[in-house]
């Protein structure tokens, strides 16, 4: 156990942190140490839902790097997460409805690790970042759950930002040699944001069609 306690704390040790203030936007991203062209596993907090509270900060984690990032309202979230190019994330739908019913263009560059392990295994959808990193053989460090949501910490934040870009960079290989990259890219990851938008707006139905 002492043994297990002094690697964690290396490890932790080994991290760069870096916390952000103010209005970020790529060149701060940049300054923090980022390749804005490499990928990068993200977490968000409160986690974004339609109707409920703002999320206010962003964790991202690329290597050995994990910058922290407040945000304030959707047109600041989409700033901080439109400067990067490749995005990995469980469950990219609520953020997508998010940034749509504020009006403003759905992200690209991201991996749904939820659709991507779908994919390679149609009958069971990851239900959790856990699931999703067992799925692929992946030990991840995630959290402990907890019965207050809204008490999670920088330090829980960029463990699920950690487990994201981990899970991310060993699923997004697996969906190339399985020949189901071009398919996530072309099809089903451009269709969550369309599924976003017709979960917000509702779809027309023809009454007179389906009453034939």
């Amino acid at each position: 156990p002492k043994a297990v306690k002094a690697a964690k704390a290396a490890k932790k040790k080994a991290l760069r942190v870096i916390t952000l203030k103010g209005a970020v936007n790529a060149a701060a991203l940049k300054r923090a140490g980022l390749d804005l062209a490499k990928p990068c596993g993200l977490a968000l907090h409160p986690a974004p839902q339609s109707g409920g509270a703002p999320v206010e900060r962003v964790a991202l984690a690329q290597g050995d790097l994990r910058v922290l990032a407040p945000v304030d309202g959707p047109e600041a979230l989409a700033a901080v997460l439109g400067s990067l190019e490749s995005l990995r994330l469980f469950d990219s739908k609520p953020l997508q409805r998010v940034l749509l019913e504020a009006g403003l263009e759905p992200l690209d560059g991201v991996l749904d690790l939820v659709v991507g392990g779908w994919l390679l295994n149609s009958t069971r959808e990851p239900r959790d970042l856990g699931e999703a990193a067992s799925a692929l053989g992946l030990i991840v460090d995630l959290p402990a759950p907890q019965a207050d949501l809204f008490s999670v910490g920088d330090d829980d934040l960029m463990k699920v930002a950690a487990a994201a870009e981990a899970v991310g960079a060993v699923l997004e290989p697996k969906l190339k040699a399985e020949k189901m990259l071009p398919l996530y890219r072309d099809l089903e990851g451009p269709l969550i944001p369309v599924l976003a938008g017709m979960e917000r707006d509702g779809i027309k139905v023809d009454l007179g069609i389906l009453t034939e």
